[in-house]
């Protein structure tokens, strides 16, 4: 039906030459340069890990990456070559030409071949030129149109590469090519033919999907011609309305149903090849919640076993319970003096876990019974209104709030960290002293440490209810201002801040991104529970990854604004 039949010999014949012509274009020099090019660092990189079982986070759908793996495992290739940055040789690893190409040099399997014909750029012209010839029936009409597709030098050199790209524009024509299927086979409903070209073209929607979010446009051209049909047959007076209902559902099998579940079981592949995390303190898996963290081997939250209740003296991390939530971090190097003054140490946002995200939760009033750096006696359990102090270990120093204005969302009030000595008899004396004195008469006096002390709110929660690791939403409102530690989801500039993110005391207490968690809750001297019932199920993984995919692709193409 859908070819031009054995006896048009100057059809095939056309064909088989621009077949040859694409698949030549394509091959010429395929190997040069023998040396990581371009974004073959970003995919290449992804192809090792998906070999290794590794986990990351792209933006970018997962098909297309997958099946850029496939090539490259059946032609050998072990994973291990780091493709670093472009101009690294690849003399040496075997099987990752055959990411670029199938040659006799590098394939060891057949089936490579028959996958990289489908889906390398020069199946791009014959689907081209069967495209045109399915809806003009015109020769010189196919000719043209795959001797444009065959001699496009942009289209010949993306499809040289390790990259999105070709499969991209292959599954996008072969999605069109399928359209063209449904459109001509419109007369033979429910024919073999019929569902064969609404089947292929579902097929087609689903993977072209499955590689960049970008094969939209294509589903949207397919969904409008299918609106317009069934508006059409529902116009006719003489068709049943059984008939249109019919229609109706075997669309709704083939274009909706069909390309969900390819997508969705190309996501489960890659939920499965990649369980293990890449290090303890690897920033992709940091942007996901604990619950998603704890499937991933390796992880620390894996079979995580710890104290349920935060108590004062616990080391804790704090992470923003936002979509792509953020680590309170703070480190050794302080805020321009010229705009804040002197000593004030930076307390910023981290996406990775880091020996800096780590806290000591503190009275309001210094306890000189610290023992093995834990308070003794028995535990005093942190509970809804609560006053603490946030102790950072590695800078020995405090998290503070002044009425100096943030440095990047300027509605808020700075947040920063102020050197502090846990063994001071000095400072702790002036503690002291400060719980004796009227706080509104003290506040502007910064040698008094009522900017240190914070009260814990947990969100929706009841006088007397313990923080609980994991699972309590709290705000941390400084006494002074009555501001809430807040992400403001802005970056510190790189030349001070190092592009890490803002953190800030906002007078907007109700905010969401006021709202954090205790991850890591840490007490030798309280017992452990299991946290294993907040594993993500498969599901739940799925859908906040393309939460996280949304929310970073926005602020990429997003500019800031004044908040």
């Amino acid at each position: 039906m859908y070819l031009a039949g054995g006896s048009s010999r100057m059809w095939w014949a056309v064909f088989w030459v621009f077949v040859a012509a694409g698949v030549g274009s394509r091959l010429h020099f395929i190997t040069m340069p023998y040396k990581v090019v371009w974004d073959e660092a970003h995919f290449g990189k992804m192809v090792s890990w998906y070999i290794n079982r590794t986990f990351f986070f792209d933006v970018h759908p997962v098909g297309g990456k997958l099946l850029l793996t496939l090539f490259g495992y059946l032609g050998g290739y072990n994973g291990t070559h780091s493709f670093e940055s472009p101009d690294k040789p690849y003399d040496g690893y075997d099987g990752i030409m055959a990411m670029r190409v199938v040659s006799s040099r590098v394939c060891r399997r057949c089936a490579e071949a028959v996958f990289w014909m489908c889906f390398d750029g020069a199946a791009l012209v014959p689907l081209g030129f069967h495209t045109v010839w399915t809806l003009t029936r015109s020769l010189p009409a196919s000719t043209f149109a795959a001797g444009l597709i065959t001699f496009e030098v942009g289209t010949i050199t993306l499809s040289k590469f390790i990259l999105l790209d070709p499969l991209l524009l292959f599954f996008i024509l072969a999605s069109f090519h399928g359209f063209t299927f449904m459109h001509e086979a419109d007369d033979r409903s429910f024919s073999k033919q019929w569902w064969f070209a609404y089947l292929y073209t579902g097929a087609m929607l689903g993977c072209v999907m499955s590689v960049k979010f970008v094969g939209l446009f294509i589903v949207l051209v397919v969904g409008l011609y299918v609106a317009l049909d069934l508006w059409q047959k529902l116009g006719e007076l003489d068709r049943p309305l059984l008939s249109v209902a019919a229609h109706f559902m075997a669309r709704v099998l083939t274009l909706i149903l069909l390309p969900a579940a390819i997508y969705v079981g190309v996501f489960f592949i890659h939920d499965q090849l990649l369980f293990k995390a890449k290090t303890l303190h690897a920033a992709d898996e940091g942007t996901f919640s604990p619950g998603f963290q704890m499937r991933l081997k390796t992880n620390f939250l894996n079979n995580l076993t710890q104290p349920k209740k935060l108590a004062y003296g616990n080391v804790i991390t704090l992470k923003n319970t936002n979509l792509a939530g953020i680590y309170l971090h703070s480190h050794n190097f302080t805020y321009p003096q010229h705009k804040v003054g002197k000593n004030k140490q930076q307390l910023t946002g981290f996406g990775a876990k880091d020996v800096n995200n780590y806290f000591k939760v503190l009275f309001p009033e210094e306890d000189p019974d610290l023992g093995d750096t834990f308070y003794d006696g028995l535990p005093e359990y942190v509970m809804n209104g609560d006053w603490v102090r946030l102790y950072h270990m590695t800078t020995n120093s405090l998290v503070s709030c002044d009425r100096n204005m943030s440095l990047v969302t300027r509605k808020h009030y700075l947040a920063y960290a102020k050197a502090y000595n846990l063994t001071d008899p000095a400072l702790a004396a002036k503690i002291n002293r400060a719980f004796d004195e009227n706080p509104e008469a003290t506040v502007s006096n910064p040698n008094i440490t009522m900017w240190q002390l914070w009260s814990v709110h947990i969100v929706g929660g009841k006088p007397g209810e313990y923080v609980k690791a994991l699972d309590s939403r709290v705000k941390f409102v400084c006494i002074p201002l009555t501001c809430a530690l807040t992400w403001t989801r802005e970056k510190l500039p790189l030349k001070w801040g190092f592009n890490q993110q803002e953190i800030s005391c906002s007078k907007n207490v109700m905010d969401d991104y006021t709202n954090w968690m205790v991850e890591i809750n840490m007490n030798p001297h309280l017992k452990n529970e299991s946290f294993s019932h907040l594993e993500s199920g498969f599901f739940s993984r799925m859908i906040e990854t393309h939460r996280v995919m949304t929310f970073i692709n926005g602020r990429l193409v997003t500019t800031r604004g004044s908040r």
